[in-house]
């Protein structure tokens, strides 16, 4: 039986990355590892200002797996980050509007 209940994640969470880190430097540190689908920054709605996490979302489960294995712990723009897989079903750009949630991303939607 598969560990996975609908199929593995490809999405990680990266949780401390500093507020100066931007698309295309995640772009660029996580592409090493395979096919980057997305990449989402939530911000704050208020300050502007990223909210320390983001989302890196990868076309082959595998990819992600070797990227969450290299990447945890290394550092980026001076902070020790931390990578694990998201846990829960991503919510539509739709919905977040809709329901009015407090952040606004940065993201290839």
């Amino acid at each position: 039986m598969s560990r996975y209940r609908s199929g593995p994640s490809t999405t990680l969470y990266i949780r401390n990355i500093s507020d100066r880190v931007r698309y295309d430097d995640l772009k660029r540190l996580f592409s090493k590892y395979g096919r980057v689908l997305d990449i989402t920054i939530p911000l704050d709605y208020y300050s502007g200002m990223p909210k320390g996490f983001c989302f890196v979302e990868f076309e082959d489960p595998r990819d992600a797996e070797e990227a969450q294995y290299r990447m945890d712990r290394q550092r980026l723009f001076g902070r020790e980050i931390e990578v694990e897989f998201a846990r829960g079903e991503r919510k539509s750009k739709y919905l977040i509007c809709f329901l009015g949630l407090d952040y606004i991303c940065f993201s290839s939607w």
